[in-house]
């Protein structure tokens, strides 16, 4: 029987099952073996090999949970779409951009801006001298290609865009129903 929730309900079970799973783990470890002379403590069970099976098997049931539990979310992520910027995706295509562009694209991002103020820095205190034709020395005025307020409002822009990202994600992950 499938149950319906949210995908921010979703994304707690899984929290849930996780913590579930470590802490049956660890009761698995104490009863992978006992000394000779030890009293099997899950007598009354069957037996600490009945009880480790049961165990063992709990585990799977989790895993398996949490494998469906994810499908159904990025079954859900496929079919829906935001929009932010007027720019409009599917979640999962947000998600992708949000963990494997921004970070990138803004580490770019931010050489290129520390560039552009190395190089203002270095024109202001310490301007290069070059020698022309003439035997003259001359300045170096360095062309640029892309200003620095430039880089710096694409940079913003784009963390506008993330942050924009993040509400809706909360949102939606609040709305979208999932069905496990």
């Amino acid at each position: 029987m499938a149950v319906e929730m949210t995908i921010t309900e979703a994304l707690a079970e899984i929290n849930l099952i996780k913590k579930k799973v470590e802490g049956k783990t660890e009761f698995v470890r104490g009863l992978l073996y006992r000394g000779s002379h030890q009293v099997d403590a899950f007598e009354k069970e069957g037996g600490a090999s009945l009880v480790l099976k049961r165990e063992e098997q709990a585990i799977e049931d989790l895993r398996q949970r949490l494998v469906s539990i994810r499908s159904a979310i990025s079954k859900a992520n496929i079919e829906n779409k935001i929009v932010v910027n007027n720019d409009e995706r599917t979640i999962f295509d947000w998600l992708t951009w949000k963990r494997e562009v921004f970070n990138d694209e803004r580490t770019r991002l931010q050489i290129q801006i520390n560039e552009l103020l190395t190089l203002n820095q270095k024109e202001q205190s310490r301007p290069e001298v070059w020698k022309d034709e003439k035997g003259e020395t001359q300045i170096v005025r360095y062309i640029r290609h892309q200003s620095l307020g430039d880089v710096q409002k694409k940079l913003e822009e784009m963390t506008e865009k993330y942050n924009k990202l993040d509400g809706q994600l909360s949102l939606k992950n609040a709305t979208i129903k999932v069905s496990i």
